[in-house]
């Protein structure tokens, strides 16, 4: 037998790398089974919805302030970008947004409501609207933005075949489905991945800031550069199933979601719900002017005219456009009864004033220094133009720069029988 302190030295020589590798083992278990814990997306009846918090209207009318970044670390994807395309193929009058500068194209949406439309029947329910399937883009797009120092990874394959599996679906009938409609896997797996990382960013986000999705998104919207394109005029127009139709895109005024609040007896202004849906009364506010920061310029200014409400910023190449559209229908249109506004969002007096004095704007301008009303009426990028009647009733609301012949459609609509004549 081995004397005493020899069995001693062996354990002490043979029991560290024994230790070793038991600790080894399990630290590796450990992190397994925290990565195989980690809460998945909850699968709904389409992936947008599933996936993405789009921030509804009603969540308004916080102030935009800096948020803290994730402490905990946020499983993500190797995130594709915006397919790049290029720039001298790409017509301006496609754009439907920008965010920051990176474009969002006809061709981006046209392709996400497929594959949305496509996953949406793959587990029985109907297809996103295209309005809301845009505001889903660009929150994706503004996540994605935000969430670009992140570091961990997402096993992206995983989600897909848990949103399969919740649906009673397999693999194969994806792949078929792709291929009928014409959706490249490539293209599939860029949108899904964008998609699933930006899911798990604002979850990890919203868990450690404590703030509700919708609200954590208003905030980044208001944090960044967001201007509307030319083609966000069509979104209305879009057909909400497109994987067996053939119907073209247009911008025309009559296809661009142009409303006319029905004939009917409205309920008295002074209890009645304000909001920023066609037929609601629009939301009150009361802002300074660029002429007199002094004065005060409210709805009730308005009173008995019908209005143009158009939100902008100096920034903004689309609002750029649309200024001297804007300039040119006040001077005829003032004589016909009907007021413009323009209401700049949360930008310094001195570079409003500079614009407005080198683009001959004589219509009133006014400061929306905190971005509030803004905020009240929904207005996620720029330029947004509401078109009220003469109780301030929304009738129509337009994003995206106006064109002649669209402002003038708009503003015929807003006059009396009476007056068109």
């Amino acid at each position: 037998m081995a004397p005493p302190r020899f069995r001693r030295r062996f354990w002490i020589v043979a029991g560290f790398p024994l230790l070793a590798v038991l600790l080894t083992a399990m630290l590796l278990f450990a992190v397994r089974a925290g990565n195989g814990s980690a809460a998945a997306p909850t699968p709904a009846s389409s992936l947008s919805n599933a996936l993405v918090s789009a921030a509804p209207a009603a969540a308004r009318g916080l102030p935009a302030t800096e948020l803290p970044k994730a402490k905990a670390p946020v499983s993500q994807v190797d995130v594709p970008t915006m397919v790049e395309t290029d720039a001298q193929t790409v017509s301006t009058d496609d754009v439907v947004a920008r965010v920051d500068g990176v474009a969002i194209t006809l061709q981006d949406l046209q392709e996400a409501t497929r594959i949305d439309s496509l996953m949406a029947t793959l587990a029985g329910a109907p297809p996103t609207a295209a309005e809301s399937l845009t505001e889903q883009l660009i929150n994706t797009e503004i996540i994605l933005q935000r969430a670009e120092d992140v570091q961990a990874s997402i096993d992206v394959a995983a989600v897909l075949a848990i949103f399969l599996q919740s649906h009673g679906k397999a693999h194969e009938e994806l792949t078929a489905a792709l291929q009928t409609n014409g959706i490249s896997q490539e293209r599939f797996e860029r949108y899904f991945a964008r998609v699933v990382a930006a899911d798990a960013y604002q979850r990890a986000q919203q868990k450690a800031t404590g703030i509700a999705p919708a609200d954590l998104m208003l905030q980044w919207q208001q944090a960044i550069p967001i201007s509307f394109g030319p083609a966000a005029a069509a979104l209305s127009a879009m057909d909400v199933n497109p994987l067996s139709s053939t119907k073209p895109i247009t911008s025309t005024p009559e296809s661009a979601g142009v409303k006319i609040v029905a004939a009917a007896t409205p309920l008295p202004a002074a209890t009645e719900l304000r909001g920023v849906e066609v037929g609601q009364l629009a939301p009150e506010f009361e802002l300074s002017t660029v002429a007199d920061e002094a004065s005060h310029f409210t709805l009730r200014t308005l009173q008995g005219k019908p209005s143009v409400l158009s939100f902008w910023t100096t920034w903004c190449p689309y609002c750029l456009r649309q200024t001297p559209v804007l300039v040119d229908a006040y001077r005829h249109w003032a004589t016909e009864g009907i007021e413009f506004v323009g209401i700049n969002v949360q930008e310094d007096h001195s570079a409003v004033a500079a614009y407005v004095a080198q683009h001959g704007v004589d219509y009133p301008v006014l400061l929306d220094e905190q971005g509030s009303v803004a905020a009240d009426y929904a207005v996620q990028g720029y330029p947004t133009t509401y078109f009220l009647d003469k109780e301030h009733r929304i009738v129509m609301r337009h994003v995206g720069a106006l064109t002649d012949d669209q402002l003038n459609t708009y503003l015929t609509m807003l006059q009396s029988p009476e007056e068109a004549r």
